[in-house]
């Protein structure tokens, strides 16, 4: 394939996950020999600045989320600049569009006002996150609408994938995962052999990622005689008070700390590590691989995307306390061991790896230039 100008649009202007998962796929499309130009909705903030760090040139558009809303907008799209917005992109010879989301409908129909292919890359699983959920169509009938925009739909994950395709059958569709493996292994962190169990939550304090869950886990395990601790780390958000509600009412008080976002919350982690994903509904997850990477353990929510780098032992049912705490404590007592099994699974695993996800990518591009048809996009989508 011939290099391309690929227009990439990001929906975040600080480092969530999937802006994580957008630098990794700008370094897959630079090392396929493509050129990239970035669509951003702000043009500072730590996103910004890493787009000029990189040498990437970007392009300002600075519209809301359509999937709470969107028919409204839809029309709100069509009345803020769409045909100034083709002209320029088109002026700079731009060959095909990437979406990096489901939740935004410009770059869809950027695309197809410029009559150039459009990718989707979906982090999103729409029918389980009550945060993102449409309120004025249904989520599937919303995943569908986009899916008639895009000519291919890269999937974070076979979870995500299926929620794609149940929508929408017809769609063209892969999986991408979003984890990008480094180029050096990993060094692997040293841990203590004796120690407490060191609960490690990642993520922001929202209902999906479910942190009230964690001090159940915490508390069971106090309960059942073991030493443990717990640290959060992620930005505070809509669960921040009833978890710290919650902490005082169980008396953990003194085993759980409270970090807010750090970079690299790896070396600050207490005891034995267990990272605990206790969400209700969970995409892929990053931090996952990340901390297997590292060797440390993880007991996840069998949630969706965990269910596919995990084994069975563990995961556990969303909401399952008993699991959930088995799981730990079958780690904790042979933690040395699972450690060094986190590694071997990040290692063996083929999705994680650069040169399958680079031609993962080149795929969806020959894919997407083939399937490529006129689009419409005054239609009246979604009403």
């Amino acid at each position: 394939m011939d290099s391309l100008h690929i227009l990439v649009a990001a929906h975040h202007d600080w480092f969530s996950g999937a802006q994580v998962a957008l630098v990794n796929l700008i370094g897959h499309l630079r090392a396929l020999g493509h050129r990239v130009t970035v669509l951003c909705p702000r043009g500072e903030g730590s996103a910004a600045s890493w787009y000029e760090q990189a040498g990437l040139p970007f392009f300002v558009w600075d519209l809301p989320w359509a999937v709470h809303d969107p028919p409204a907008a839809v029309a709100a799209i069509e009345g803020t600049g769409l045909d100034q917005a083709a002209a320029a992109m088109a002026a700079q010879s731009v060959d095909l569009v990437i979406s990096n989301t489901l939740v935004q409908l410009h770059p869809a129909m950027l695309a197809a006002r410029m009559g150039v292919p459009h990718i989707t890359w979906a982090h999103e699983l729409l029918g389980g996150d009550a945060g993102l959920k449409p309120r004025t169509v249904p989520f599937d009938y919303y995943i569908a609408g986009l899916a008639s925009l895009s000519d291919h739909m890269l999937c974070c994950s076979q979870a995500v994938r299926a929620e794609v395709q149940a929508a929408s059958p017809a769609t063209s569709t892969s999986v991408l995962f979003p984890y990008m493996a480094p180029d050096l292994p990993a060094p692997a962190l040293e841990v203590p052999r004796e120690g407490p169990i060191g609960l490690v939550f990642v993520g922001d304090l929202t209902a999906r990622k479910n942190p009230r869950f964690a001090v159940q886990v915490l508390e069971a395990l106090c309960r059942r005689g073991h030493d443990a601790v717990l640290d959060f780390y992620g930005v505070p958000r809509d669960e921040s008070r009833a978890v710290a509600e919650q902490v005082e009412r169980s008396g953990v008080v003194d085993r759980v700390a409270f970090h807010g976002f750090v970079d690299r919350w790896r070396d600050r982690i207490r005891g034995r590590p267990i990272h605990l994903v206790a969400s209700t509904c969970e995409p892929f997850g990053l931090t996952l691989p990340e901390c297997m990477a590292a060797g440390v353990p993880v007991v996840a929510s069998a949630s969706g995307g965990p269910s596919e780098l995990l084994p069975a032992q563990w995961l556990y049912r969303v909401g399952d306390l008993d699991e959930a705490v088995h799981a730990v404590e079958t780690i904790a007592r042979s933690h040395e061991a699972s450690a060094r099994h986190a590694r071997s699974l990040h290692d063996r695993c083929t999705g994680l790896q650069r040169g399958v996800q680079q031609e993962t990518v080149q795929a969806a591009l020959r894919t997407a230039f083939s399937r490529f048809r006129p689009k419409e996009t005054t239609a009246l989508l979604f009403r």
